[in-house]
């Protein structure tokens, strides 16, 4: 009935003959065989239907006829919204909360109507704008709040062209935006911002991270070469701390999908969602507990009984205040001298770019005391965008977005300050031995850790080392 209504805009009791065959083959695949999607296929589906009709003797010949003869126009494509990403995820959610929804039910969610609009129409904006000079086909932005609570999940460019969910289901390389749990884990083993590294050439086993464009700086402390985001740096740090301290941070804020225990891990190889890396962010947002990432906050039948209620519980801290500091004193350079500079908005924010192989996706996750925000641009095949990075079309979406959202709200701090210290022993650490034009003057007190390091499954290549 509500499927009648919707394509034909009539009781299912008066549809035509046509009309019928057409409810019944849309239900082997919605998104493929909708009227409001594409008509013709709708149709050649349908004959399909009659077919099988007459050859069991449920119609006869004349009747075949005339149904064919009378193909559907194409139905208007007005659930083209992102809302319904959001009814999509919503379902697939409410499952696994109340069992099977064999009844009438309400459900209350954390989305807020103005900031989705707002969202779809940053991601609209710049594939309308930028999409065919660029190659670019898609995208997809998720907000959160600082409690966790998902206040705006665009899964595409367009619902009606698409239904694929890119901010909760597609799992992509997020590039140079794993890089803050590589940062995260050293710091917690006694670095600082401060901390200073070479950034030369390098290489591990076969191994030649190389950073974007071939460009070195020598001498960098690790808030610089985080900002800019330094692959020889990254790749340096994830070797002293071990892929294993990695690994535990980016699952202790919040990272699901399985990870791989190499050196390139540092420059996100490991497959992650919108959605997980986005709410992972949020941690550094919220001064470092877990956030629990919901997007239902009740569900009631049409009696108005309850059958779930998301009761926040106590937010375990999941990162030391000191450490959120020192994340967030680099992580804001990102936006005011780094690869982010085009997300500058007039609010205190920090963030991190991330660009995968061949310029295949392009990421940009950043926040503010009020919200994160994740967006990403790429394309469903995996072609290669041209020359996308996570400083261009996502950040330029996510500034559109945040500088609406935070209108009229009072300017506040990001959580913790942090100030440089004296500098630890640990700074007297050299890097690697095979490196290209660095000064090696001594011994490299990690050469051990070096020749039992676990090296990448992939044949690594000059394109899987030049994340940004």
């Amino acid at each position: 009935e509500a499927a009648s209504r919707r394509y034909f805009d009539k009781s299912a009791k008066d549809v035509s003959l046509t009309e019928a065959a057409i409810l019944a083959s849309v239900l082997k695949a919605p998104s493929t065989y909708s009227p409001a999607k594409d008509a013709e296929a709708a149709n050649r589906r349908a004959k399909l239907v009659l077919a099988a009709m007459r050859d069991q003797g449920m119609i006869g010949d004349k009747e075949f006829a005339s149904a064919e003869s009378k193909p559907v126009s194409k139905a208007a494509a007005y659930w083209n919204g992102s809302q319904q990403y959001v009814a999509d995820r919503v379902m697939l959610e409410v499952k696994t909360l109340i069992g099977k929804v064999d009844k009438d039910i309400i459900i209350d969610t954390t989305i807020d109507e103005n900031l989705q609009q707002l969202a779809e129409k940053a991601v609209e904006r710049q594939i309308a704008k930028s999409g065919e000079k660029l190659n670019v086909s898609q995208g997809a932005l998720v907000s959160i709040d600082t409690t966790g609570a998902v206040k705006a999940y665009v899964g595409g460019a367009d619902y009606a062209d698409s239904q694929y969910d890119r901010a909760g289901t597609a799992k992509r390389q997020p590039g140079s935006t794993f890089k803050p749990f590589v940062y995260l884990a050293a710091l917690e083993m006694g670095r600082t911002p401060d901390s200073v590294r070479n950034d030369a050439p390098v290489k591990i086993g076969k191994w030649k991270p190389e950073n974007y464009e071939g460009k070195y700086y020598g001498q960098v402390t690790l808030a610089t070469a985080l900002a800019r985001s330094l692959n020889s740096v990254a790749a340096q740090l994830v070797m002293e701390t071990g892929p294993d301290a990695v690994i535990e941070v980016a699952k202790r804020l919040g990272i699901k999908s399985p990870l791989e225990g190499n050196l390139a891990l540092s420059l996100g190889t490991s497959d992650v969602t919108l959605l997980e890396l986005t709410g992972a962010y949020s941690v550094f947002s919220n001064g470092g507990n877990h956030a629990n990432i919901h997007l239902i906050k009740r569900v009631t039948d049409a009696d108005g009984n309850v059958l779930y209620v998301n009761r926040q519980p106590d937010a375990p801290r999941v990162v030391s205040p000191e450490a959120v500091a020192m994340m967030n004193h680099m992580l804001q350079r990102t936006l005011s001298e780094g690869t982010a500079k085009k997300a500058q908005f007039d609010w205190p924010a920090a963030g991190k770019t991330g660009t995968s192989q061949s310029f295949r996706d392009a990421w940009f996750i950043g926040y503010t005391a009020h919200l994160t925000t994740g967006v990403w641009f790429g394309n469903d095949d995996n072609t290669p965008t041209k020359k996308v990075t996570g400083g261009s079309l996502p950040s330029l979406a996510w500034k559109e977005f945040m500088t609406a959202a935070h209108e009229g709200l009072p300017q506040t701090e990001l959580p913790g300050r942090w100030q440089a210290q004296q500098p630890m022993p640990e700074e007297e650490f050299v890097p690697p031995a095979e490196v290209g034009n660095a000064k090696q003057i001594q011994p490299d007190p990690v050469a051990e850790l070096i020749g039992k390091a676990v090296m990448p499954k992939q044949k690594p290549s000059r394109e899987m080392t030049g994340s940004t």
